[in-house]
């Protein structure tokens, strides 16, 4: 047996829309790295995750950085491995016990139909051109409905919805052109149905846009290693429309323009 250190090699792709990447490995299990899981579905060979049955053809597993230990396979392993941010699938930061770092069968049911959609999904999502991106989001979403049911965790469609929406919005920021029907229509609800959503909770779906990119403009004007970046540049980043759009928005929020912010900031950090 040799470890995930120890062979390194693997294909795949760069990671898509929303943090997800697609990756088939062979001989080898990848860290999961960073804040993202990685759920694996075995298509050959064998791996094992810890104490607990071996990952064959028929099983996935779920692998987390949080959990301790190095996973090893044989040479003859191979699986189709999906990353995708934490966030996705523990809404609200519910954590999932008992699921990462055990192989679980892929038998007929819930764990079945999941699997065989992403490696369908993987298959065919090249050639789904500009609709790839959303069947990859719903296919994360049925990973985390799967996560849960293994878990124990109770569906809360409503929260799991106005979770997706904003992890949507989070990743998509700096893109100058969200708006609110696309927003809408990449989840198949109404654009009052949005608005429904997140009037629940005190604020509209255009004012939450606006805050978020106003606290990510914050934080980056506030950051030393970016005092040389341009206040403008780093507005456009955020998803401003030009310097006077990015300044009369941001001065509205906090009182200040994003110049004197920033040297609010400075001020501050050299005291």
């Amino acid at each position: 047996m040799t470890t995930v250190a120890d062979r390194p090699t693997h294909s795949g792709s760069a990671p898509g829309p929303d943090g997800v990447e697609f990756a088939t490995v062979t001989g080898d299990l990848p860290a999961p790295g960073d804040d993202r899981l990685v759920l694996v579905v075995a298509l050959a060979g064998s791996a094992l995750l810890g104490d607990g049955e071996p990952l064959v053809p028929g099983r996935w597993a779920l692998l987390d950085p949080a959990r301790p230990g190095t996973p090893t396979a044989d040479g003859a392993f191979r699986a189709l491995c999906v990353r995708f941010p934490r966030d996705r699938v523990e809404p609200r930061g519910e954590p999932l016990p008992g699921v990462a770092g055990t192989a679980f069968e892929a038998g007929p049911g819930l764990a079945g139909y999941v699997c065989d959609t992403l490696c369908h999904l993987d298959t065919h999502r090249l050639a789904m051109g500009p609709h790839a991106a959303v069947a990859v989001r719903h296919a994360v979403d049925l990973v985390g409905v799967l996560l849960r049911s293994v878990a124990g965790v109770e569906p809360a469609p409503h929260c799991d919805l106005l979770d997706r929406i904003n992890a949507h919005i989070e990743a998509n920021l700096g893109d100058p052109d969200l708006a609110l029907a696309g927003i809408a229509a990449a989840h198949f609800v109404s654009a009052r149905h949005l608005h429904n959503l997140f009037a629940g909770t005190g604020t509209s779906a255009a004012a939450w846009i606006r805050a978020r990119r106003v606290e990510m403009c914050r934080r980056d004007l506030a950051d030393p290693a970016l005092a040389d970046v341009p206040a403008a540049a780093i507005g456009s980043r955020w998803g401003f429309r030009g310097p006077s759009h990015f300044g009369q928005v941001f001065k509205r929020a906090t009182g200040l323009t994003p110049a004197a912010y920033r040297e609010a900031s400075s001020s501050s950090s050299r005291s």
